[in-house]
């Protein structure tokens, strides 16, 4: 009751400009309020996408490097990651959940215990997206997957200061506008209630396209009044949005860019380096080591599905001489020529390759001992009736000695013993006087 008789002897200027003060004072503060939670919910989600971006690349970009526990692209990756202001942390997981490389922690150093969050990403399905809201920045992870099985996980804190700074700045702007308000309200009154109206509806609009999502909408207000301060604070404040926006998907699409450009690289890399470890340097072929591999496999697909299998060796008669006679490289040469020559003659599905110096190995799937023979003596009448170059305008002939052995399906022998009776059955054709193919007997 006080309060009523006090306020039913005030005069109408006076109710007015206090009406006028409270009722802007709640406008600056729900529309300030509105804002902040707009920017708070734009932030928010334009982190979440920059995030959800990030862990669409980088796992592709390093699955290869974890698998093979390449450290050092590891860490050379994450210190482009880390160097980002944006970027808080940066963590990569092996499959049990152990730290490889940790940004936050100098050196980017090695771990040996188990991390907690490092198990939660491993556990989580290939679909899953680990997402965890701290108190300075936005925690994310992901399992990397090779197949059905986790090979390790990455988690990276990306920072929520630009909010906080932004909802700071805000609130002081909210008060600001208030205490200006309640300051010339009383004196502006009669003013204030014809000039309030369309200018807040304006601010409203404004407000709620921008609630919408409308980035781009502008006060359009000329007054140089507190009304005419919030509409530019409004304008500053979808500017500075907007800008954010931007600023995010630029660095996204960098990020993205970089990404694939560095993941190109190290895939041609990976080819090269794959290239090398199973090839002879010389001839191009596969090498022994690499031979081995793939004639393990093929004797034990043939004798699961009971098929033949015949390999053979190859020695070039006399080849030291050459190289005596005319030197390395002309031995090289050979070699090289030899080669070709052996891969137009060969079966595709044949395996071919350097044994060791002048002795090359034939890995004949599918061909029992009469196909190989067959092999093996056109291969010779093709090297003993080829003319061979040795050095300008000095040539000659050359000769091969080969030993065959074959593999029936039912069998149960090692590439060892195979790889010995071709041997013993190609020393066989040595000693015939070279120029020759043996077939391994059984004694």
């Amino acid at each position: 009751m006080k309060f009523y008789s006090y306020w039913s002897k005030l005069t109408l200027g006076s109710k007015i400009a206090g009406l006028t003060s409270l009722l802007v004072m709640l406008v600056v503060f729900t529309l300030t309020a509105l804002s902040i939670q707009r920017e708070q919910a734009n932030f928010q989600s334009e982190l979440t996408t920059q995030a959800a971006l990030l862990l669409e690349t980088i796992p592709l970009t390093m699955r290869d490097q974890i698998y093979r526990m390449e450290l050092d692209e590891i860490t050379d990756m994450a210190k482009v990651v880390s160097n980002n202001e944006e970027v808080k942390m940066f963590i990569v997981y092996d499959q049990f959940g152990v730290i490889l490389v940790d940004s936050s922690h100098s050196g980017l150093s090695f771990s040996q215990e188990a991390d907690p969050l490092g198990e939660k990403l491993i556990a989580l399905n290939g679909d899953q997206l680990y997402l965890e809201w701290q108190e300075d920045q936005l925690v994310v992870g992901d399992v990397i997957m090779l197949g059905n099985q986790p090979i390790g996980a990455v988690a990276t804190g990306l920072s929520t200061a630009p909010l906080e700074q932004k909802i700071s700045d805000l609130t002081r702007q909210g008060i600001l506008l208030a205490v200006i308000t309640l300051v010339f309200g009383a004196g502006l009154s009669f003013l204030l209630a014809r000039q309030m109206t369309n200018p807040l509806g304006e601010l409203t609009n404004v407000a709620t396209e921008m609630a919408d999502g409308n980035l781009s909408i502008r006060a359009k207000l000329h007054s140089e009044d507190e009304i005419g301060r919030l509409g530019e604070t409004f304008n500053k404040m979808a500017s500075a949005i907007q800008k954010r926006e931007t600023e995010l998907r630029n660095l996204a699409a960098g990020l993205e860019q970089a990404v694939t450009e560095r993941t190109a690289e190290l895939r041609q890399q990976n080819k090269a380096l794959e290239k090398m470890a199973i090839s002879d340097p010389l001839t191009g072929i596969f090498n022994r080591r690499y031979f081995f591999e793939l004639a393990e496999i093929e004797i034990e697909r043939s004798q699961r599905y009971g098929h033949s299998l015949s390999v053979a060796i190859i020695d070039l008669d006399n080849f030291k001489k050459m190289n005596d006679t005319f030197g390395h490289m002309v031995g090289d040469k050979i070699l090289v020529d030899f080669t070709d020559l052996c891969l137009e003659s060969l079966r595709s599905a044949d395996i071919f390759a350097r044994y060791g110096g002048d002795e090359f190995v034939v890995l004949m799937p599918e061909a029992d001992c009469s196909a190989a023979r067959m092999t093996a003596e056109r291969l010779r009448k093709l090297v003993s009736e080829k003319t061979w170059v040795y050095d300008k305008g000095d040539d000659g002939f050359m000769t091969i000695s080969l030993g065959i052995t074959c593999m029936k399906g039912n069998q149960d022998l090692s590439f060892d013993v195979l790889i010995s009776q071709a041997d013993q059955a190609m020393y066989t054709s040595k000693q015939a006087g070279r120029n020759s193919v043996s077939v391994w007997e059984e004694r």
